[in-house]
C-alpha cells in the first residue's frame, strides 16, 4: 500500500482530465454554478487514502469515505457520471445515503475554499468534487476501478473486538468473485484473499485494514471523552509525534506495546486473537 498520490490526481486541471474534462467541468458546474479553469490552481491540490499495488495488475485507489462525504453535493456528483463508469463500490448506495444537506452550515467542514469553492459550504463542495476526480480518472490511467470503505457499512461494529475480522469480512465481500456483481469489480476467477496472496501482498493489506481500525477507534474515543493530543500523550507517557504516528491509518508499523498503552489511556484493554483462516 502507498499513500502517495498520483501527479495527475493532485491538482488535474483540462491536460490531466483528457477525454473525461467535459464530464469534469459539468460536474464543476453543477456545484458551483460557474466554468472550471483549464488549469487546476496551485491551491487547489489532494491527497488519498492509499493505493493498493498487485503485480500484474493495475494499482487500485482505496478511499475511506467518514460520514462527512455524505451530504446532496456528494450525492449530484455521482448522478453525474456515466453509466458505464466502473467503480468498486455501490454507487447506488453511496447516493441513497447523500440526501441530505450538510450538518455542518458554517465554518469547519462548511468553510468556504478559494479560489475554486469560495462559497458558504466551500469545504463540503470541494470534498464531493475531489471524490468525484479519484472515481472518474484512474481508469484511464491504467488504475482499477477505485473501491471505497463507508462510514455507513462499518460504524455498527468498528468498536466491536472482532472488527478487523468483519473489515476484512468486507473486503471480501467487495470483491468476491461475481460476473454479475452491481460493484463492477472484476477479479474472476479469484477471491479477494487468494489474488492478495498470490501478489504476496495479503499480510500487507491485512495489517493496513486491522491499523486502520484501530486508528479510528483510537480518534473516536478521543473525541468523545474529550482528550486532547496533548493529554493523551501525557497518559501515555509518550511523545506527540509518536501519538500522531499511531493515530495515522497508512501507518502500520506500531508496536503492540504502544497499542496497548493507547488503550489504557482511554479506559480500554487491548485484545488479541488468533482464528483459523478462511
Amino acid at each position: 500500500m502507498s499513500s502517495d498520490t498520483p501527479e495527475w490526481l493532485k491538482r488535474p486541471g483540462r491536460i490531466e482530465c483528457g477525454a473525461r474534462w467535459p464530464l469534469v467541468c459539468a460536474i464543476y458546474r453543477e456545484l458551483t454554478g460557474l466554468e472550471l479553469t483549464e488549469e487546476m490552481p496551485t491551491k487547489e491540490w489532494r491527497r488519498i487514502d492509499g493505493i493498493l499495488f498487485c503485480g500484474g495488475r493495475g494499482p487500485r485507489i482505496v478511499e475511506f469515505d467518514e460520514s462527512q462525504h455524505f451530504n446532496r453535493y456528494r450525492g449530484l456528483t455521482l448522478r453525474k457520471y456515466p453509466t458505464n463508469l466502473k467503480l468498486a463500490f455501490d454507487r447506488m448506495a453511496w447516493i441513497q445515503h447523500s440526501q441530505d444537506e450538510p450538518s455542518q452550515k458554517s465554518g469547519g467542514w462548511a468553510t468556504p475554499k478559494p479560489p475554486l469553492f469560495n462559497l458558504v459550504g466551500g469545504r463540503h463542495l470541494q470534498r464531493a468534487f475531489r471524490d468525484a476526480l479519484a472515481d472518474i480518472l484512474p481508469m484511464d490511467r491504467g488504475f482499477e476501478p477505485t473501491l471505497r470503505i463507508a462510514d455507513f457499512e462499518v460504524k455498527q461494529w468498528i468498536d466491536a473486538s472482532d472488527a478487523p475480522d468483519r473489515m476484512s469480512q468486507l473486503l471480501k465481500r467487495r470483491f468476491r468473485s461475481d460476473q454479475s456483481s452491481r460493484f463492477d469489480v472484476d477479479h474472476t476467477g479469484s477471491s479477494f484473499d487468494s489474488l492478495l496472496e498470490e501478489e504476496g501482498i495479503l499480510e500487507e493489506v491485512e495489517a493496513a485494514a486491522i491499523k486502520r481500525v484501530i486508528a479510528w477507534q483510537l480518534a473516536q474515543a478521543m473525541k468523545a471523552g474529550g482528550i486532547s493530543k496533548k493529554t493523551m500523550a501525557e497518559r501515555m507517557g509518550t511523545s506527540r509525534s509518536q501519538l500522531d504516528r499511531l493515530l495515522d491509518p497508512e501507518n502500520s508499523a506500531v508496536h503492540l506495546q504502544t497499542i496497548a498503552k493507547a488503550a489504557r489511556a482511554i479506559g480500554k484493554r487491548l485484545r488479541l486473537e488468533m482464528v483459523d483462516a478462511a
